[in-house]
């Protein structure tokens, strides 16, 4: 195979020719030294003669094929496709010439075009399920969803043992969180190419959101032993359980992890790309309540050894800082400003800045994606869609030349993470997202509210702690459903004369702890009924039901699943709840913003730590303690009394309606941002 850039294709057949181009019009020999050329990655030399055989008045499609490619290899990529362009016009039907085509049009970033090359070729070859399944790629990438589905699917039909098509909707389906479905595709990719490694890893991957950590690890040991890689090796050392079989359990998977990287370390790693080969960030690691910066500190050392273009540098970054003109350049990163958690608690802030002393960037991995994209994009005095790779991200982020960057959801996103050890701003910045210590050199500084951090909350973080007096966030007060409790009981297919706990999260955060928080409630209320959701995976639930068949025997039929709903629907759960149950490790973020905005009292205990303290901050916030646990009994206690009491329940969810006003469109939080980032980068 020829290298060349991504989706260009020139293999060899027989001697080295372009695949599925016809054979030269003439001069076929001098062409043939220019395929030769070209194939040895002699690219000046297939240039050179190329061109003479074209000032000779030679026209062939192949020529003009070939002479485009050696441009693209050289990076004269308007040329190129110029080239390709003429080679079309005279092959119209060749494969091939349009497929490189094609893709030269998406790396030049004109989509349009690109999609219009990918469809007219599906519509010359009907019964071609490469030209559907290139067509399906396309329209992922440009954020068309849908109609990618419908393409694979399509190339399916055309050939149902197509392992590629496979694994482009297993990647569809994992991005949606329909891990069940990914997970079914992703198997039939790995069965169908069961030497290519990328798939075996992808399964891995698929296997481990699953809850399936054991046949994960297979899935990671079979990729590398088809092609080891030392970032493989990191990404099968981290696999952690979503839904744990006991505290015992988690602490020993963890103490697995760390014995597995302390190992890693000492063989000399190298990782030529993090993003491919590991393709992790630390997600997992939040679902015990303890202090994870020395481990998340350990890991970045890890991955900087390993790598160290990652410690990569802006050259505005090198000198030495200048007196300030113009506005102040804050960038907003993320692939999460969208109809997201992270859209609702940042979005309103990116809109609100004071444009006469900031200038605001977002920027993403694709076009806005819906409505709430749009409108934050928009409101943005630049745009910057950022390439799916580290190299091209963090170029396009060094042009920019920002002031400020601030880093939204680094431990859900790898892109996300490994790009932000980079040195592209003087001054970068996390916070909302995850919340947990990124462990990261080159972040700056962990944005938080001195409503959720304690005295001692400095030690968890390797950035300095920048501790807001607001919450840090403009949330706009969602609009609940008008329903009364056993309307609202019904829609959502639950019992109203029973006793409705309702615990809005999904498996994956019910920690081990609050089982026989659990077993107290249900034991101390007979009529008491669990509602939660049922999580993107079916094996989540049967996990979780297995650990309470064994720790909480009592949640036996008293635990009512959810199926995923709509946001609207998912919002009328709040008026059909007698009481709402906050995680302990993991805390409610934007869950208590939608609870208290339908007068929901939640009943909370607050932890050391970030992750489990933001429903506390909003109650601190709101000067209103009365539902906040002092310890599990108190917790228990609380929530029973609530549920069991309607004339109690009125008044705290009366209190909680009136005092929550001040919890959605805080003007303060936007001036608590203006604040910091003029006090410490804007000169």
């Amino acid at each position: 195979m020829v290298a060349h850039a991504k989706g260009v294709c020139v293999q060899p057949e027989g001697g080295l020719v372009v695949t599925g181009a016809r054979n030269p019009q003439g001069g076929r020999s001098e062409i043939r030294q220019v395929l030769d050329h070209l194939g040895a990655g002699r690219y000046a030399e297939a240039l050179a003669l190329g061109e003479r055989l074209a000032d000779g008045a030679l026209d062939d499609p192949v020529l003009w094929h070939a002479l485009g490619l050696a441009h693209h290899a050289l990076d004269r990529q308007e040329r190129a496709i110029e080239l390709l362009a003429r080679a079309k016009a005279g092959a119209p039907g060749d494969k091939t010439i349009r497929l490189n085509l094609a893709a030269m049009l998406e790396g030049a970033r004109r989509q349009a075009d690109a999609l219009r090359e990918y469809a007219a070729l599906a519509q010359l070859h009907p019964t071609d399920a490469e030209c559907f399944l290139k067509l399906a790629t396309a329209l992922r990438r440009a954020g068309l969803t849908d109609r990618a589905v419908d393409m694979a699917q399509h190339a399916l039909r055309l050939n149902p043992a197509y392992a590629e098509a496979h694994a482009l909707l297993g990647n569809i389906y994992a991005d949606a969180a329909r891990l069940d479905e990914a997970q079914t595709h992703r198997e039939k990719a790995a069965a169908q190419a069961p030497n290519n490694a990328a798939y075996h890893a992808a399964l891995g991957d698929i296997r481990l959101l699953c809850g399936d950590v054991h046949d994960a690890v297979a899935a990671y040991d079979r990729a590398c032993a088809i092609a080891p890689t030392d970032g493989l090796r990191v990404r099968r050392a981290l696999a952690m359980p979503v839904v744990a079989e006991s505290a015992d359990a988690l602490a020993a998977a963890r103490a697995r992890v760390e014995a597995e990287i302390a190992k890693l370390e000492q063989s000399g790693l190298s990782i030529a790309d993090p993003v491919r080969e590991v393709a992790k960030t630390y997600f997992q690691f939040g679902a015990q309540g303890i202090d994870d910066r020395p481990f998340l500190e350990r890991l970045a050392r890890l991955y900087l050894a390993a790598c160290p273009s990652l410690a990569y540098e802006a050259e505005h970054c090198r000198a030495a800082p200048q007196p300030r003109e113009g506005h102040l350049q804050v960038g907003f990163v993320s692939p999460y400003l969208r109809d997201h958690t992270l859209g609702r608690l940042l979005g309103p802030i990116i809109e609100r800045l004071n444009r006469e002393r900031i200038e605001v960037t977002v920027a993403g991995f694709g076009p806005p994606a819906d409505a709430m994209a749009r409108r934050i994009a928009s409101s943005a005095d630049r745009r910057i869609i950022l390439p799916r790779d580290l190299a091209g991200a963090r170029e396009a982020l060094a042009d920019a030349r920002l002031d400020v960057i601030v880093y939204a959801g680094i431990g859900m996103d790898p892109l996300l993470y490994f790009l932000a050890f980079a040195r592209l701003a003087p001054l970068q910045c996390t916070g909302w997202g995850y919340p947990i210590t990124s462990g990261i050199p080159a972040m700056d500084v962990f944005l938080s509210s001195a409503l959720v951090e304690t005295a001692e909350a400095d030690a968890h973080y390797s950035e300095a702690l920048e501790r807001m007096p607001s919450l840090g966030t403009y949330y706009r007060r969602p609009a609940i459903p008008k329903l009364d409790r056993h309307d609202a009981a019904r829609q959502a297919g639950l019992d109203p004369s029973r006793h409705i706990y309702l615990y809005p999260y999904n498996p994956f955060r019910f920690p081990p702890e609050f089982d026989p928080v659990i077993e107290e409630l249900l034991g101390r209320d007979p009529r008491a009924e669990i509602a939660m959701l049922e999580g993107p995976s079916r094996r989540h639930r049967a996990l979780l039901e297995q650990r309470l068949a064994r720790t909480a025997p009592q949640s036996r039929g008293r635990l009512r699943f959810l199926a995923r709903r709509p946001y609207q629907d998912f919002l009328a759960l709040y008026p059909a709840a007698d009481v709402v149950l906050d995680p302990f490790v993991f805390s409610g973020g934007n869950t208590s913003f939608e609870a208290f905005a339908a007068g929901a009292p939640i009943v909370t205990l607050p932890g050391p730590l970030r992750r489990s303290r933001l429903t506390y901050a909003m109650y601190r916030r709101m000067r209103f303690t009365e539902c906040v646990a002092k310890d599990t009994d108190d917790y228990v206690a609380k929530a029973v009394a609530i549920a069991t009491t309607p004339d109690l329940r009125r008044v705290l969810s009366r209190e909680v309606g009136q005092r929550s006003a001040v919890l959605y469109e805080d003007g303060q939080a936007v001036s608590d941002y203006e604040a910091f980032f003029l006090r410490h980068a804007g000169g």
